[in-house]
Parts: structure tokens; sequence; C-alpha cells
């Protein structure tokens, strides 16, 4: 501890680390939401099978169907990690030379990019529960991005020291003579909802892949 106290750099580290933390509260919210969409046509998968090729062209169709703008750069999949490398990455379509015709699947990170459409990863899709075919399932999307709304506020700051970051998060410090040490607090205020359901198609998969 006196260390820490001494010491610039690592007190910035546990800052940034823990304003990372808050923003990644952020992150859970938007993609709890995912449980939210309930609309039968707007449902793909279940808990016991992977995203295979015809479950992201279905999901794509889905939503060109419904007059959903899917090339505009409004709209991305978002997956889980083990749906994107463990089910997405073994399908052969995509990764076999003999499709690709090209050694890149194997020797570079897989592209963020699916049929021209953004990919977002994130540990944060979460697992579904209550019906049968959504229990355990994971919840991942192909959303555009009036699907779910979210906002975040800036907070003023009243510590002698305030930084507030391109995210929102605010980092605040000051010393506290009482404790003749240092407070840091870092903050957030946000808030979301689900705003429109037909401009998401919900993919259900194995939570981490069939058959392993």
């Amino acid at each position: 501890m006196a260390q820490l106290k001494k010491s610039y750099y690592l007190q910035d580290k546990f800052a940034k680390s823990a304003a990372w933390e808050i923003a990644q509260d952020l992150e859970d919210a938007i993609a709890a939401q995912f449980t939210n969409f309930t609309v039968a046509a707007n449902i793909l998968g279940s808990n016991t099978t992977n995203v295979v090729d015809s479950t992201l062209l279905a999901a794509i169709s889905i939503l060109e169907t419904a007059g959903v703008p899917v090339y505009n750069g409004e709209t991305a999949w978002i997956f889980h990690p083990n749906t994107f490398y463990r089910q997405i990455g073994s399908v052969d379509k995509l990764t076999l030379w003999t499709n690709t015709q090209t050694e890149l699947p194997r020797t570079k990170a897989p592209t963020r990019s699916l049929y021209s459409i953004p990919v977002i990863v994130s540990p944060s899709v979460p697992l579904g529960a209550g019906a049968a075919a959504e229990s355990g399932s994971r919840l991942n999307m192909l959303a555009h991005n009036d699907s779910i709304h979210w906002a975040r506020m800036t907070l003023p700051g009243g510590a002698a020291k305030s930084f507030t970051g391109d995210m929102g998060v605010r980092t605040q410090e000051s010393y506290q003579e009482i404790y003749l040490g240092t407070l840091v607090t870092i903050d957030l205020c946000y808030g979301t909802t689900q705003n429109r359901t037909n401009s998401a198609v919900k993919i259900r998969s194995h939570s981490v892949a069939a058959g392993l």
C-alpha cells in the first residue's frame, strides 16, 4: 500500500482498471436487454445447436424482409466469444482454403465482419432462461442500433482533481485529511431500454459449442 501511495503510475493503472470495470457495467446492461426480444418470428436456433452459415443468412433475411437497413453501417452481429470462435470459426465455408482460396483464415486474426456486416464480440452476451429452447442458450444478436437505446450523462466534477473520459466515466481524486490519504471515486450514470423489437434477430446457440 505504501508503494501504491508513492507511485503515480500504479495509482493511474488502478484508476484506469476501475474505470474499465465501470464501463463494462454499461455493456452488461445493454446485453441484458437481449432477453426482452421475444417475437417468435425474430428468433433463431436453440440451446443445443451451433450457429451455422444458414443461421446467419436467415437472420439477414428476417431483417431485410422487415425493411430494416442491414448494410448502412448501423447493424451489427453481437456474439459471445464462444459463439464466434468455437462455432462460427469452425464453419468450413468461412475458413477452408478450398473455399476462400487464401491462407488468411489460418495466419491472421478472424475478420470481425460477416457478409460485410460488422461483428462485435463480447463476453457480456447473456445466457437465456425460462422457455426450454432458450434456457441455457447463448443469446447472440443481429441488431440495428435502433433496437436498443442507451444513454449516459456527463457528470460534473466536484473533487479537486476530476476527469471524465470518452465513455462518460468520471474519475475523481481528493486528499482526505481525516484518513491521511487520497480518495479515488469512479462512476457512470447511464440507462438502457428496448426500443424496436423488429429491428433485431435473437440467435440462440449452445453456450459453448455442440459436440465439444
